[in-house]
């Protein structure tokens, strides 16, 4: 059992009507308010009820105890939302809107894992055992997405799927070691690493499991906020899971373990990214188009409306899709509109040199992004690597708009 931290983007949030309130039994688990049984309906309750685990309160950190927990659901962005268990004491049950600044969970948060040996099949058709390290990585926590047919989806899958897991039965490839995570063995203790998040699980390993996993050089981690590993003792208990999509699975490398050789073909796709940054202001995203920066700020925006790509239903009118263009409250040489499906939030801001439309990916108003260049580098390049799935090859300064701001633009490569 332990502790670990996720990075999550922020946007800023908007109102939408709720639909009728939906009844919650007296043997449910948890205590939510009106806002969230309407909101979230009866499927989203029941995604509370198989997603939450209730262990330290959120709040205080102290174990939760015998006493029904509440729940806070905190909305990220419209559809989004995230819910974590608190002590009803420490936190009323709660649906607050707002803008997530840190990008990071409470430290407070426990994982937990269970270790199997795994049977599965090769290309040739022979059966052999992997190590499988099964973790729950926020049991008091998970993220929500609403769908456009209106259903309610975790979004844990999603989240790991973009740090390179996959899932199984479907593009899951058994012994293609992923690049940004990595695994240390001390003894029997497994240290399973996410470099871009910081977040760490320990494992304990014996027997079977660990002397399979040497000789491996590696081991299978699957990660799901469906099921709490320590009530998993059977393989065929994760056959639900698996039919589900609730399990993102893939295979880590153990340091120090020969790997074999991969050929890296040449990039086919370079991308230019704008970090763009004051003291209590920072974005990252694709540079998708420049122009005369002589144009006012109404003709930058009328020509960014038709360079903005719109994922999804192109039949759709963008009138109304993307929403009207706003200042930004910290940055007064940017405006941004949000696609209100794709929830992509798009900037056009007029520089030194020239107007630029950014695909905007990660942003955080109010607080210093970091104290020094190198530091905001690493948010930015961590958020390239996250939610676009590109690696920064380098960051070089770039013109800027006023005093106070900072600019660069870095070399990306798809990930």
């Amino acid at each position: 059992m332990g502790k670990g931290k996720r990075l999550r983007a922020s946007r800023p949030s908007r109102d939408r009507p709720a639909g009728p309130a939906a009844e919650v039994s007296t043997n449910y688990p948890f205590e939510v308010d009106e806002q969230t049984r309407r909101t979230l309906g009866a499927q989203g309750l029941r995604l509370l009820a198989t997603n939450l685990w209730p262990l330290d309160c959120q709040s205080c950190g102290w174990e939760l105890g015998s006493a029904r927990p509440s729940v806070l659901v905190t909305e990220l962005v419209p559809f989004i939302v995230s819910a974590s268990v608190h002590h009803a004491r420490c936190q009323p049950a709660t649906w607050t809107t707002g803008v997530n600044l840190t990008m990071n969970p409470p430290a407070r948060l426990s994982y937990a894992n269970q270790t199997f040996l795994c049977p599965l099949q090769n290309s040739d058709g022979e059966w052999h055992d992997r190590p499988l390290v099964l973790t729950n990585p926020s049991l008091e926590m998970v993220t929500f997405q609403r769908r456009q047919d209106g259903q309610w989806t975790v979004g844990t899958v999603e989240f790991f799927r973009r740090m390179g897991l996959r899932t199984p039965g479907k593009d899951l490839v058994i012994d293609k070691p992923l690049p940004d995570f990595s695994a240390e063995l001390d003894g029997t203790i497994l240290t399973l690493r996410v470099h871009d998040t910081g977040e760490q699980w320990e494992a304990t390993v014996s027997g079977p499991v660990e002397s399979r996993l040497r000789e491996l050089g590696g081991t299978l981690l699957g990660v799901t906020t469906a099921a709490h590993p320590h009530r998993i003792t059977h393989l065929d208990q994760m056959i639900p899971l698996i039919h589900s999509g609730q399990i993102a699975m893939g295979w880590i490398a153990l340091a120090g373990a020969e790997q074999p050789l991969t050929e890296t073909p040449p990039p086919e796709d370079l991308k230019t990214y704008v970090l763009h940054y004051s003291a209590d202001h920072a974005t990252v995203g694709e540079l998708l188009a420049t122009t005369d920066p002589s144009l006012t700020s109404a003709q930058a925006q009328a020509w960014a409306l038709d360079r903005i790509p719109l994922p999804g239903d192109a039949d759709l009118p963008r009138q109304g899709r993307l929403l009207e263009w706003q200042q930004v409250n910290r940055d007064p040489n940017a405006w941004y509109a949000l696609d209100a499906l794709s929830l992509g939030d798009f900037f056009v801001r007029r520089h030194d040199d020239a107007w630029t439309l950014v695909n905007v990916i990660s942003r955080i108003d109010g607080a210093p992004a970091a104290d020094t260049d190198d530091e905001v580098q690493d948010w930015a390049t961590t958020a390239a690597r996250i939610l676009g799935d590109v690696r920064i090859l380098s960051w070089v300064p770039a013109p800027t708009t006023t005093s106070g701001f900072t600019t660069f633009h870095g070399a990306a490569v798809p990930r």
